[in-house]
């Protein structure tokens, strides 16, 4: 007979319990905050409060999981499953904000850009969705410097263009970039001096409402656009602003490209009207040319009235 041995292992210590126990609670918080708030009703400082609680939760863990692990080295006991289990979830999500800091470094503090620092764009029916705790709706005079030091690329945009046609396309680029349009004042005719459209964009994960605005100005030749989008929450848009009004402008570019503007004001994109008043000129045109021409209208024809074969 060969003795046998019997290994024993401790059980498994309760700090490693609640290592996992925490871990979960800070996985669920954060997913409960970016769920509720992108898809749901939850406010924004509601959610955000919560992500913060849950990576103060999730630094907490981390400190659980290597006390956890230490005893269970030392100790010889179970439980290593639970304090890695911990030590992955809670290095996650502590390792999300941290991702975010060289944008937040290099990026300068600004939470509003504009194309005219001058004279932004107004927010006016937007104005109304601005709570207390939010930013405020006038673009702070500060922000001037700091974007034309680091965004200099952001211009007023100069067509050669009706006012009109212009604010057609610039609609136009706001709903293939799939922007929310809440108001709109369309300038009154071909020589009227502005038009302005408000818009709303959220952020893909999150979900952070941005409010856009751009006014057109011009005449019957020539028109002006400007942009301004600007963060309801937060001091710093790590870009993201900025990124939005150069997308919108090579928007705007390429739907000029993509349309033509006739003498009478119709606009042709492909070769296909993309305008009710230019497809009924186009209709009338047609109409006409029928009443003019007995040979398509279906009028009958008067005997001897046959061309003859041309002559050799």
């Amino acid at each position: 007979m060969y003795p046998t041995l019997t290994l024993r292992l401790k059980p498994t210590p309760a700090i490693a319990r609640w290592t996992t126990r925490a871990a979960l609670f800070a996985l669920s918080l954060t997913l409960v905050a970016l769920i509720a708030h992108r898809f749901g009703t939850m406010p924004t400082l509601t959610a955000f409060n919560l992500i913060i609680v849950s990576i103060l939760t999730a630094a907490l863990t981390l400190l659980l999981a290597v006390v956890s692990s230490v005893i269970i080295w030392r100790q010889g006991r179970t439980g290593a499953g639970r304090a890695a289990f911990g030590f992955v979830v809670a290095g996650g999500l502590i390792c999300w904000p941290v991702a975010f800091l060289p944008t937040f470094n290099s990026l300068p503090r600004l939470n509003d850009v504009t194309t005219d620092t001058a004279s932004p764009p107004k927010f006016i029916e937007l104005a109304k969705e601005r709570r207390p705790g939010m930013n405020a709706v006038a673009y702070p005079v500060r922000f001037a410097a700091l974007q034309a030091a680091n965004y200099p690329d952001l211009k007023p945009m100069t067509i050669e263009r009706p006012v009109d046609d212009a604010f057609e396309i610039v609609r136009d680029a706001l709903s293939r970039q799939k922007l929310t349009i809440v108001s709109e004042k369309a300038p009154e005719g071909r020589t009227s001096k502005s038009g302005l459209i408000e818009a709303v964009d959220r952020t893909l994960i999150f979900g952070f409402y941005d409010d856009v605005a751009i006014r057109v100005d011009g005449d019957g030749t020539r028109s002006r656009i400007d942009l301004r989008s600007a963060s309801r929450f937060g001091l710093h848009d790590l870009g993201r602003n900025a990124e939005r009004t150069r997308r919108l402008m090579r928007e705007i570019v390429a739907r000029l490209e993509a349309t033509v503007s006739t003498v009478a004001g119709e606009r042709f994109q492909r070769g296909r009207l993309i305008t009710k008043k230019a497809l009924e000129a186009v209709q009338k045109s047609r109409a006409q040319r029928k009443s003019q021409d007995p040979s398509r209208s279906g009028a009958p024809r008067e005997p001897g009235s046959r061309g003859q074969p041309p002559a050799r």
